[in-house]
């Protein structure tokens, strides 16, 4: 073969690969550049809505939830009762009740810096701590622009929802929410005050700041007011920030102070609030002209090392043709090993990628439980915004979820003793092998379960098959066998807290905290249970059943020295809390103090030796380990026990023929409504102050409360016959006034004397 054939098939092979690779490369490439640059643009201009409809989420759902205490707070009676009672006593014990409410509210929620309330009548104000006027409100927010009568005046006529308000001359910044209290169709009767600092709202948009960005976040009312702004001179970007907002434009380009701005605009879902950002657009826009020019730039590298490759690949690739073209001509064996040689090179290059793919793949084999580990943990932690994100670790871990039903499941191991008496990681291995294997061999018929170890503790992230009907109602069937199996069976004692079946794999980490939460219900109804998150159990339990009255009658009936009732009183108050309502572990420790306090009130009026640092202890140390609370509870039953048997043993003490005769002559004369502790003290020839002593101990109580206890008596037994009014009978049972009588018999017996008759015709009545 001459010269000239062999340059014109080399020139064969060279366009064939030009036009096979390079016109195909080139078209390609320079669609794709265009096509890049332009979505690159929208993407930079869409980036800084998107970011500010994340940052509206967050804000729209710490203003809820500012809503929301607003409404509980305005149905709290005890506010309610300080906007209008008029008893001075009455008034100040819904002043501390109120205090109380407040306290718990502001420790669960950090978004305001305080709540306050505001009362018309009182011109007073009331915070988690204390209560006070204006003039003190005013010491700690100076509210520049107005002096203290003149903020009360505005407070009182506000109708806004939101306002911005500066103090200390303008050091410090606050968004003000405020809601009316109304009562019926009154309004004007108080308010609910909440402050927050401008340094809380930073950051909400947080997400969306980029670094050497000019960008600015504003807040903005409906009709245009400023409450926001991250600008130092937030003003001068309101008239083009008001004409975005009326315009009603999601993205659009205005001109402040001559230069060029991308303004971003969302309206809030929950509020009358608009959210804007202003991004300068040049910044904007920078990152996708430097990819433009990168784009173009790595084009050009690449379409001149791509020709100068495709001549070498079009010379190589001709070489094995050239040594069998040379091999037929010479007929030479050494042109024929060239041939060869050329050939066996590549098999030899094959056999080697290959090889060294196999090792790749056995690597990752070995790596798979630590990527399926890691998965499952960041799905739990709501690392991953969407389904999309988790597409490529699904095929890679060989994964498929059938649906978008999810549920957390939590099992924690509490005693294995049963099962193995050594005490060692080795056997709880095994333990561990063995709860799991039962939990997926149950779950295996109508969910795809995922587990994440975690030493006695197993999260199991469960999707449900695709078409399974009443997946709640299978997977608490399924724990039951579960439970039933892994306790009698397998001797194991383990707990088990589950969430509620979830939307979407945004909802996970959500569901992941409800069953963390009903896990750690166990530390407040005993270890080995299975426990279901209810959002309706959590709501039901958020305040602790401890009413006055009853704390009035367990302390009655330990100074009484009343064991069985006062034992009965606070049993009740246990399984009311515990049984009934449900309450949470930490409200229940809240109780346990409220009740520990009781009981010092009686140690102190009584004057007995008891020692309570060890119950306080106790408490302290529950409450800092999350231990069970059964044992605690037992411990305060028998302080109550141990002091009633004091109290008793003190009053048996006495001497019971005074303490007889003295329960006979007020008996006799309890009529008489000068009737007082001199005077008895008198008839007697005894000290005043040492009758008071005397009958307290010998009572149970004090002259007045015993004395009063006898009247309200009698006036019960009165009161059975109708013919007799309030008023007849308050005096002869020796009160000058019948509205001293009603109020004493409210206190005591927590109703009023006519509400007190009505029971009475009703139980004739039936």
């Amino acid at each position: 073969m001459n010269k000239m054939f062999r340059q014109k098939m080399f020139q064969r092979f060279l366009f064939s690969y030009f036009f096979v690779l390079i016109l195909p490369l080139l078209a390609t490439g320079l669609i794709m550049m265009n096509y890049t640059s332009r979505v690159l643009t929208e993407e930079a201009r869409q980036s800084s809505y998107q970011n500010l409809v994340q940052a509206k989420l967050l804000a729209d759902r710490e203003f809820s939830e500012l809503r929301e205490i607003a409404i509980q707070i305005g149905r709290n009676q005890d506010i309610r009762k300080v906007m209008f009672e008029q008893d001075r006593v009455e008034l100040q014990y819904a002043r501390w009740r109120a205090l109380g409410e407040l306290s718990l509210t502001n420790l669960s929620k950090k978004f305001p810096d305080e709540i306050q309330v505001y009362f018309q009548r009182t011109e007073e104000f009331l915070n988690a701590t204390s209560y006070y006027n204006a003039g003190l409100f005013y010491q700690k927010y100076p509210i520049d622009g107005m002096d203290a009568q003149e903020f009360v005046q505005w407070v009182s006529g506000n109708e806004q929802m939101f306002n911005s308000l500066t103090t200390r001359n303008g050091q410090t910044r606050y968004l003000l929410y405020s809601s009316g209290i109304p009562v019926g169709e009154t309004k004007g009767n108080g308010a609910v005050l909440m402050f927050i600092n401008w340094n809380k709202l930073r950051p909400l948009f947080s997400a969306s700041i980029g670094v050497g960005v000019e960008k600015y976040d504003f807040i903005l009312s409906t009709d245009g007011g400023l409450l926001y702004s991250s600008a130092p001179d937030g003003e001068l970007y309101l008239p083009a920030l008001f004409t975005v907002m009326q315009g009603g434009q999601s993205l659009s380009e205005q001109k402040i102070e001559g230069k060029k701005y991308l303004v971003a605009s969302v309206f809030s879902d929950e509020m009358p609030l608009c959210y804007l950002s202003v991004t300068a657009i040049g910044d904007a826009l920078e990152s996708v002209g430097a990819m433009r020019v990168n784009l173009a730039v790595t084009f050009g590298v690449c379409l001149l090392f791509g020709v100068v490759f495709l001549f070498l690949l079009t010379q190589r690739n001709y070489r094995p043709i050239q040594n069998l073209f040379d091999y037929v001509e010479s007929g030479s064996r050494k042109e024929y090993r060239k041939a060869y040689d050329e050939f066996g090179e590549i098999v030899d290059k094959m056999d080697e990628m290959f090889s060294e793919n196999r090792l790749l793949e056995q690597s990752v084999q070995r790596q798979l439980p630590n990527i399926r580990m890691s998965f499952i943990s960041n799905l739990l932690a709501g690392r991953y915004p969407d389904s999309k994100a988790i597409q490529p670790l699904e095929e890679m871990l060989d994964i498929r979820f059938e649906s978008n039903q999810f549920c957390v499941i939590i099992t924690r191991i509490e005693d294995y003793s049963g099962f193995t008496p050594e005490q060692d990681e080795k056997n709880l291995s095994l333990v561990n092998f063995a709860v799991t294997n039962v939990m997926l061999e149950l779950l295996e018929g109508f969910a795809l379960a995922l587990e994440l170890p975690v030493r006695k503790q197993q999260t199991f992230l469960l999707c449900f098959r695709e078409g399974v009907e009443n997946p709640q109602e299978k997977m608490e069937k399924c724990l039951e066998q579960f439970h039933e199996f892994v306790s009698h069976i397998l001797n194991i004692e383990i707990s088990v807290g589950v969430g509620t079946v979830c939307q979407g794999i945004d909802a996970i980490p959500r569901c992941n905290e409800d069953a963390q939460t009903a896990l750690n219900q166990r530390f407040l109804y005993g270890q080995g249970c299975v426990s279901i998150y209810s959002p309706a159990d959590l709501a039901q339990g958020n305040r602790y059943y401890y009413p006055i009255d009853k704390e009035t009658q367990l302390i009655n009936r330990m100074k009484q020295g009343n064991t069985e009732e006062a034992i009965e009183i606070a049993d009740h108050l246990f399984e009311e809390n515990i049984t009934q309502r449900r309450i949470p572990l930490q409200l229940c420790y809240c109780m346990m103090f409220n009740m520990l306090g009781t009981v010092l009130k009686v140690l102190n009026d009584t004057g007995l030796e008891y020692d309570v640092s060890e119950l306080v202890a106790g408490m302290l140390q529950a409450m800092l380990h999350h231990e069970d609370i059964l044992q605690l509870r037992q411990q305060l039953l028998e302080a109550v026990k141990v002091i009633c048997g004091q109290v008793q043993a003190s009053r048996e003490s006495g001497n019971i023929h005074l303490k007889s005769r003295i329960a006979q002559y007020l008996e006799e004369n309890y009529m008489d409504s000068n009737l007082s502790l001199q005077w008895i003290a008198d008839q007697f020839h005894l000290s005043g102050p040492y009758l008071s002593r005397y009958f307290k101990d010998q009572m149970g109580m004090n002259f007045a409360d015993y004395l009063c206890r006898l009247r309200i008596a009698q006036a019960k037994e009165l009161m059975k016959d109708s013919s007799l009014s309030i008023q007849e009978i308050s005096a002869r049972v020796g009160y000058n006034s019948s509205n001293s009588f009603i109020r004493t018999f409210k206190r005591y017996e927590s109703v009023t004397p006519g509400q007190f008759r009505e029971t009475l015709d009703d139980i004739k009545f039936r």
